[in-house]
């Protein structure tokens, strides 16, 4: 049933993200008119343009709003691993495995920039900066999930102490769409063996 679950929240948070980034039918073989483009926020117009190539990428990175984000999942007592996964407007990803052993397991690999990009908007779109900072419930769960967006100016971070019970249902759709992209990812060991802080 849990499982059931899980699968259904995360279905429905690609299918949100799939509705913020995909064009319409009548779009999808052209370029935006202007009226269609002044409904996508401009850091994430290339998204939907045909003209988007590699040798671009560059210019399109800087005009996202943040360079990192991670997703650190802590479940003590649990036959479920923790993890601290990270993703990069470069299109590194790393994650840092606690599988009941002290010493943690760390491994890398790639993402693409436009689903690093479809994060970030999806960020935007679900309020991520508006949230607080803390959402606990009552009880002495130290179950934890932390989301946290940097930017080259500030950062972000919002921490969930509840299983899921507290914080608004867009904090879970984030993290739902987060492991979506650390299951897609191809892992390899991080042969630069560098401790996630």
């Amino acid at each position: 049933m849990k499982t059931h679950h899980r699968r259904l929240v995360t279905i429905t948070a690609l299918l949100f993200v799939n509705g913020c980034t995909k064009p319409s039918d009548k779009t999808q073989n052209r370029m935006f008119n202007s009226k269609e483009a002044d409904l996508v926020a401009e850091p994430y117009k290339f998204l939907f343009l045909q003209g988007f190539t590699p040798d671009k990428e560059e210019e399109f990175r800087e005009k996202l709003p943040y360079q990192t984000i991670i997703f650190k999942n802590m479940i003590p007592l649990s036959s479920s691993p923790s993890y601290r996964f990270e993703i990069a407007a470069t299109g590194e990803a790393r994650i840092e495995l606690w599988e009941g052993k002290p010493q943690s397991r760390r491994l890398k690999g790639k993402l693409y920039l436009t689903d690093f990009a479809r994060i970030c908007y999806a960020l935007e779109r679900l309020g991520f900066s508006e949230m607080k900072g803390t959402y606990r419930s009552g009880g002495t769960d130290t179950a934890t999930q932390t989301v946290t967006a940097i930017s080259s100016w500030t950062s972000k971070t919002v921490t969930e102490s509840s299983h899921g019970h507290s914080a608004p249902i867009e904090f879970w759709m984030i993290q739902a769409l987060m492991d979506s992209i650390r299951l897609q990812t191809k892992w390899e060991p991080d042969n630069e063996d560098r401790r996630a802080k």
